[in-house]
């Protein structure tokens, strides 16, 4: 869910031109505010949840730093 909420803002972002037809979408349907926000709570939960489990990983790190446009 984080990757496509990120997606979607980043999609939101780009000037699609004339003739596009905008598609659903979690910016859309929450607006950006409500889709930021609910992509640091995804965040947030799988950060703990890999807490709680004691799995981490560089590539697990590297994915949550680039959902929150960190990386």
């Amino acid at each position: 869910m984080a990757f496509q909420i990120r997606d979607d803002i980043k999609d939101a972002s780009e000037d699609k031109g004339e003739g596009h037809v905008p598609r659903p979408n979690s910016v859309r349907t929450l607006g950006r505010a409500g889709a930021e926000e609910s992509l640091a709570l995804f965040l947030s939960e799988a950060d703990k949840a890999l807490a709680e489990i004691s799995l981490s990983t560089d590539e697990l790190e590297y994915l949550a730093d680039f959902l929150r446009g960190t990386g």
